[in-house]
Formats: C-alpha cells, structure tokens, sequence
C-alpha cells in the first residue's frame, strides 16, 4: 500500500508540472497574439500601398469590397 506522504509528493509533483505547463501556453499564447498583430500591421500596410499605386478611388475601393 502507498503511503500518503509519497502521494502527497506526486500531487505536489503534478501540481508544479501544471503550473510549468501553464506558464508555457500563456509564454505561447502570447507570442502568437503578437505575431498575428503583426500579420495584420503588414497586411494594413501591403493594402495601403496598393491603393496608394493603384488608380482607384477610395469610394471605387469600398464598393468593390462591398462596404
């Protein structure tokens, strides 16, 4: 039979795993959030260039986008 004291030391165990575990997703989570910010900035940015070379009007723009 086990022994509370050695059970207790696989929870604690398991409990500083969880908390490692833990501390990686949210590391990741918010490295990805960054990441798709970013996505998004250069994307703003490579369609802001392309109206601005573009021969389009603004209006022209959102009508075609249909907004």
């Amino acid at each position: 039979m086990k022994s509370v004291t050695s059970i207790e030391a696989k929870i604690a165990l398991a409990q500083e795993k969880l908390l490692a575990a833990e501390a990686r997703y949210n590391a990741w989570a918010e490295k990805l959030l960054a990441l798709q910010e970013e996505k998004e900035e250069v994307q703003a940015a490579n369609i802001a260039a392309a109206l601005r070379t573009s021969r389009k009007t603004y209006q022209e723009l959102m009508t075609f986008l249909g907004k």
